[in-house]
């Protein structure tokens, strides 16, 4: 087995932000509120994941089938990158004290 690197974890995430995103609209279609997909912003800190979800080269085996499920669930302009420092979601996992949150 090999060892998980950071993009590979951070291209794990994105495959389940599009796998969400699906169900998301889905239960919004149910409630017959319907969103245009490219009124959906998709975004990663990791500019190796978005490097990935745009490339025209042939890309590995194991990262290949995941950006290829991120296209089945989504489309490529809706990514979008955001800075490490300026990511809300990064909040969490680095631990941040009620007080820095209120901020």
């Amino acid at each position: 087995m090999h060892p998980t690197t950071k993009p590979r974890l951070e291209l794990c995430g994105a495959v389940l932000l599009a796998e969400l995103i699906t169900d998301v609209k889905t239960e919004f279609e149910r409630l017959d509120i319907n969103i245009h997909e490219f009124d959906i912003f998709l975004w990663s800190d990791s500019i190796v994941v978005i490097s990935w979800i745009n490339s025209k080269q042939p890309l590995k085996s194991y990262v290949s089938k995941r950006v290829a499920q991120i296209l089945d669930n989504s489309d490529s302009e809706q990514w979008y990158h955001v800075p490490t420092d300026c990511n809300p979601a990064d909040l969490i996992s680095r631990g941040v004290t009620v007080s820095n949150l209120q901020q």
